[in-house]
């Protein structure tokens, strides 16, 4: 958080990176800055993030991105039919996993347990990466996996070449 010249805190404005180089170079840097304080946590989330990465391919930032705000780390992203353009879906931040509120499906409320999450807009769960072993990490790469294919008619992974 910043503070103004009043002391009042504000939102740190966030800073849109342009090219996929540079997405995969503050992915790498957050993760070499987690892998100093938390060794094997950084281990485990790079696994997990090898996973993601099959699921929602590696293609910055249309398939995923590096947001850097108030809250720091890669955000999955889905074609939303709607509105013709790829949305928010997964965020990986501060110990947290976060689903956008409109993807979420509510067979998998016990996974995610925060309901009010990332401003209001996201249902979220605590997640100490130490101790985020693979059998953990298979329940979550479901659930994930099914909210993001689970409605086809309203969004998709978006398959680039």
């Amino acid at each position: 958080m910043l503070l103004s010249n009043r002391g009042i805190q504000m939102r740190e404005k966030s800073i849109e990176l342009s090219d996929a180089k540079d997405h995969r170079e503050q992915l790498n840097l957050w993760l070499d800055e987690m892998a100093k304080q938390n060794p094997e946590g950084a281990a485990n989330l790079k696994k997990f993030l090898g996973e993601l990465f099959k699921i929602f391919t590696d293609k910055p930032p249309y398939t995923w991105r590096f947001r850097i705000t108030t809250y720091k780390g890669p955000i999955f992203r889905l074609h939303y039919r709607q509105t013709g353009r790829e949305n928010d879906f997964l965020i990986i931040c501060s110990g947290r996993l976060i689903i956008i509120n409109k993807f979420f499906n509510e067979n998998f409320s016990e996974l995610f347990p925060i309901k009010k999450d990332y401003y209001g807009q996201g249902r979220g769960v605590l997640i100490d990466f130490s101790l985020f072993d693979e059998e953990k990490q298979k329940k979550y790469l479901q659930a994930i996996e099914t909210m993001a294919k689970g409605r086809p008619d309203q969004w998709y992974i978006r398959a680039i070449s």
